[in-house]
């Protein structure tokens, strides 16, 4: 029988008491473990029994998530503590109001998006960011860099908005503001998502709404939940620059990215009737030009596509997209006579995708195997593609605009680049001596980009024959 009466036995319990009571001691019990896990003191990381590190996300979770636990039974009862009073959820508390908080997160390729705290509000329908410090408006850059890739970002753009957020003039405002009666706090976290004038097409809204995505794959994620049941941070969104008349492809892009429904969204013509509200935590998305960030986002994006949707990914047949008005394959016919004899008739489609729904589009491109395309948003369908797919996009000199290229890669896609001869239509331009980054810089994209074209479609031949031999068709 142990003597608790022993002077060192009273004070090991003591200690371990304290210990506990300081939250420093851990017990933490899993099914795949046969025994619990007791760390003393604050030595970083747990541990595996065996003494492993435990992964970084239960690390996490167990330091962050923790609770004083019961002590094991030989051990005397404890008093609970006495409860610390919790601030009204009305408001955040006056630490908080003061020292609103707010960081942003940037990747190579321009994408970005910040985080606020207790330092985001609407009011009167316009953006208000809390400050002690900063007056008069936010700093906001909507305009792409001047370099070739747009990749770099102005090293003086300084903002709690990303770049190219593409939301309307907001303005500092003293955190007492918020205080205020008729000011009300929205518990969550909200998306505050813009989109620019050719939101209409395919790249310029997902690049807007793909920052979402990235930030539930960085921040904290439940890869798990994500999968079975495409679960969100998010609570509630609000769309500036555009309105509620959005279409099929637009919600179903948006749900994707973000876990939510429609239901959750407010748009720009429709914000004012939320009155003033603050916002407990809010993401602000800028713009993700290539769409993801590598292939492993890109898998992820498949695997709540097929379990939301029911579709298989698989590579099958031959999409060629038609155009009808500019960037128009001259001697279309031949290229899909040519396709036919290369990979079979009953394996090559010729779409035209404006306004279909997205079920239609979803179910096409999951079995696109080969993509061809002149340049263009089209070729940014290639986001629905099984991995492995080959991403054929059909362009003219000075035209050579890698933004599709590394959308493909990003993708897990193979992309190939077939120029077309048309150096008879550029001699006869002012532009006939640029370089094609010098061309991006000028009015030369607008008219060499958008250029109709002509393909030899014996050369073209190989390019095929290469394709179906990497996708394996």
């Amino acid at each position: 029988m142990v003597n608790w009466a022993s002077n060192g036995m009273k004070q090991t319990v003591a200690l371990l008491v304290a210990i506990a009571l300081s939250g420093s001691l851990y017990i933490q019990k899993q099914d795949m473990w046969t025994h619990p896990v007791i760390l003393l003191g604050n030595f970083g990381a747990p541990a595996h029994p065996q003494g492993a590190p435990l992964p970084a996300a239960k690390a996490v979770a167990l330091q962050q998530n923790h609770t004083a636990p019961a002590l094991p039974p030989v051990l005397p009862p404890v008093a609970a503590p006495a409860a610390v009073p919790q601030p009204s959820p009305s408001a955040p508390s006056p630490v908080d109001l003061n020292s609103p908080k707010y960081r942003c997160q940037a990747y190579g390729d321009l994408t970005e998006f910040c985080v606020h705290r207790n330092s985001l509000c609407l009011i009167g329908g316009k953006l208000r960011v809390l400050s002690t410090a900063d007056k008069g408006p936010v700093p906001v850059q909507n305009g792409l860099s001047d370099g070739f890739l747009h990749l770099e970002k102005d090293p003086l753009f300084k903002s709690p908005f990303p770049y190219r957020a593409m939301v309307r003039a907001a303005e500092y405002m003293h955190p007492r503001v918020a205080s205020q009666p008729g000011t009300t706090w929205a518990e969550g976290t909200a998306v505050i998502a813009g989109v620019d004038a050719a939101n209409y097409n395919l790249f310029h809204f997902a690049s807007n709404i793909l920052p979402f995505f990235t930030y539930r794959m960085r921040e904290n994620p439940d890869y798990k939940s994500i999968l079975q049941k495409n679960t969100s941070p998010f609570t509630s969104a609000i769309i500036f620059g555009r309105n509620s008349d959005w279409t099929d492809w637009q919600s179903n892009i948006f749900s994707i990215a973000t876990g939510l429904s429609t239901s959750n969204v407010t748009f720009e013509n429709t914000v004012a009737k939320l009155g003033n509200v603050c916002f407990r935590n809010a993401v602000i998305g800028g713009q993700s030009l290539n769409m993801f960030q590598g292939t492993f986002d890109a898998q992820i994006w498949r695997r709540v596509i097929s379990t939301s949707y029911g579709v298989k990914f698989e590579k099958r047949d031959v999409v060629i997209f038609k155009r009808d008005k500019r960037r128009l394959i001259l001697n279309g016919d031949e290229v899909r006579q040519l396709a036919h004899k290369v990979f079979g008739e009953s394996k090559v489609k010729q779409i035209v995708f404006w306004n279909e729904p997205f079920l239609k589009q979803l179910e096409v491109m999951c079995k696109a195997g080969v993509l061809i395309s002149t340049h263009g948003s089209n070729s940014n369908h290639a986001i629905y593609m099984p991995g492995g797919g080959v991403v054929i996009e059909i362009v003219g000199h000075k035209a050579n605009y890698i933004l599709a290229e590394r959308i493909s890669l990003n993708s897990g896609l193979f992309h190939f680049r077939y120029t077309v001869n048309n150096l008879d239509m550029v001699a006869a331009t002012p532009w006939k001596g640029m370089s094609s980054a010098q061309c991006y810089a000028t009015a030369c994209a607008g008219t060499l980009a958008a250029a109709n074209l002509k393909v030899d479609v014996i050369d073209f031949e190989k390019t095929l024959i290469v394709a179906r031999d990497v996708a394996m068709l």
